[in-house]
């Protein structure tokens, strides 16, 4: 393989995994202002990004890449920095899609407050490390080194969100802790009266961190036009949702997600796959594959590739477009042909 041929193939890698631009991939490896391949990130780091992949990943909203990241880079000195969307959308019945910042709900989602008597809201450590420009840079409390940086769009003003955070959270009654410099007496509780919840969170974080690393995956090796993903026990669920009529492609998306170079070090324990039963039916299905690490880690991946019917269908394709998604992309999880063969069948 020549040089030009090995950094086209890692430009390609970058783009699938990270969402990098191809040529921009390209020049970058070129340069060697790029690492060749994505890195395991340290324990402190993986928690704090797992931390913010499970805060942002909570649904119930439309972005134009999964979970509002665009992109993520990981640096030289193995943290990370994630691009955002500009914007996401709520799609409503009435075809009102109204925008919000994404900034706006990364700084709802993720600074953490106390409650006198009752469990911290928000991560646990989580701080505000500085702002710079549409830079917002997070660390650790129990970490000088693990950070993550959120690039926002242009014009984003990082310190305002906060401002008008602080004072919400002020309002509610409640106690700021993005600004403390160490662990508070509120985090410190938590983690003593709830250990177990601690501790798997704990198990779970090279999980978090590692979807979060590769998260250009679900926009571009699989069928979603919808991901969600949530944590119960000791294992972190990511819902896919495909319209029926097209295919899962799950096969595609596990061998990619468990590549031995760029993948996680996962196996399939179990599967229950319905493809060949339900797909002649009307109804919808899913197939779930439950993943366990390939050595002794703790936590599970459980993935539920789901097939949708063709209910607000066009609301929801609409409402990726008012977020910016791209075209191409958009019909190829959200053909308008479905949409169309739906609607007229329904008159």
């Amino acid at each position: 393989m020549t040089n030009g041929d090995y950094f086209a193939k890692l430009a390609k890698m970058r783009r699938d995994y990270l969402g990098d631009r191809y040529h921009s991939a390209l020049q970058r490896l070129r340069n060697h202002d790029a690492l060749p391949l994505i890195p395991v990130a340290r324990e402190q780091q993986a928690v704090l990004e797992a931390q913010i992949m499970a805060e942002l990943c909570s649904g119930g909203r439309w972005w134009a890449h999964p979970f509002g990241i665009a992109k993520v880079d990981v640096t030289f000195s193995n943290s990370a920095i994630l691009t955002l969307d500009s914007h996401h959308v709520s799609a409503r019945e009435n075809n009102e899609h109204k925008q919000y910042p994404a900034s706006e709900y990364a700084a709802g989602r993720l600074l953490p407050s106390a409650e006198e008597g009752m469990q911290v809201h928000g991560p646990l450590g989580l701080r505000v490390a500085r702002i710079e420009d549409k830079d917002l840079t997070l660390r650790h409390a129990d970490s000088r080194e693990a950070q993550v940086i959120l690039r926002a769009c242009p014009g984003t003003h990082w310190q305002q969100h906060i401002d008008e955070r602080l004072e919400d959270t002020r309002k509610a009654g409640f106690r700021p802790l993005w600004r403390e410099r160490s662990m508070t007496k509120h985090e410190l509780s938590d983690q003593q009266q709830f250990p177990m919840v601690w501790e798997e969170k704990q198990g779970l974080a090279w999980i978090g961190s590692g979807l979060l690393r590769r998260i250009a995956l679900f926009h571009t090796s699989s069928t979603a036009h919808s991901v969600s993903s949530w944590i119960t026990g000791y294992e972190w669920i990511v819902e896919l949702t495909t319209i029926r009529g097209l295919p899962l492609e799950h096969d595609r998306f596990l061998a990619r997600l468990t590549d031995p170079t760029w993948g996680l070090p996962l196996r399939v324990a179990s599967h229950h796959c319905f493809c060949e039963m339900s797909r002649r039916g009307p109804f919808g299905w899913q197939c779930t594959y439950r993943l366990q690490a390939t050595g002794d880690r703790k936590g599970g991946l459980q993935l539920r590739f789901q097939a949708d019917g063709f209910a607000r269908k066009r609301l929801h394709r609409d409402a990726l477009l008012k977020a910016g998604a791209d075209r191409k992309w958009l019909e190829r999880v959200l053909p308008e042909r479905l949409i169309n063969q739906a609607e007229e069948s329904d008159r």
